[in-house]
């Protein structure tokens, strides 16, 4: 397994991109104070985009408030595609990590709302 070291001074700033594309989804239940996922392959995956020159960064929109996103400007698309299939080639990360992981990382918040909704709790009347 490759390491990757992540620099959070080398991140895109997409506040000024209209319309950044998306290359990774995960919920903001599982972000870190600074809107990263606490998981450890998913940081990885960041750091191999950011190490092999791909302008990412990490954006939240206010139309879907539970959601953050790795993303990329538009013209960067092609650089992405790049690097996720030379990460691909080497066995670093397989071509569908981020469909894979973004659905992981979404079942674990969905199974805990779901298990906690389905918590009753019973209240006896007062006699």
């Amino acid at each position: 397994m490759e390491d990757f070291e992540l620099n959070l001074a080398a991140l895109w700033d997409p506040s000024e991109c209209r319309g950044p594309f998306t290359i990774f989804t995960y919920p903001c239940a599982l972000a870190d104070e600074n809107r990263l996922p606490r998981d450890a392959e998913s940081l990885r995956y960041l750091a191999a985009l950011v190490t092999a020159g791909v302008r990412v960064g990490i954006w939240e929109h206010a139309c879907f408030p539970g959601d953050v996103y790795f993303v990329c400007p538009p013209d960067e698309i092609q650089s992405w595609h790049a690097a996720a299939t030379e990460l691909d080639r080497y066995g670093v990360f397989p071509i569908r990590f981020t469909i894979d992981r973004s659905e992981y990382l979404f079942s674990l918040v969905s199974d805990t709302q779901e298990a906690e909704s389905k918590t009753v709790i019973h209240v006896s009347p007062e006699r």
